[in-house]
């Protein structure tokens, strides 16, 4: 499935954004190409693709720009070791 899914994100110019269980991958990208990419899922071997209803195409490329916007403030700010596992 994960082999299935890098290729249709590949040819459809989208990311995958996770994977959050076997069988279940995520893929993130402009609107457009991410619901080209739903539609020929099937042809992928893929039985099932949902479009999700979202605020933006987090943890894809097309948030490199706010990344390197905000990495110079990173500086501001310290991380703390962390208190629980």
């Amino acid at each position: 499935m994960k082999i299935r899914a890098a290729q249709l994100a590949a040819d459809a110019d989208v990311d995958v954004a996770n994977i959050n269980a076997p069988g279940q991958i995520v893929i993130s990208g402009e609107l457009a190409k991410v619901e080209a990419a739903v539609g020929v899922a099937k042809e992928y071997g893929i039985r099932r693709a949902t479009m999700l209803n979202v605020a933006g195409a987090y943890h894809s490329r097309l948030m490199e720009s706010a990344y390197e916007s905000l990495v110079p403030c990173s500086d501001m700010f310290r991380c703390n070791r962390r208190l629980f596992l």
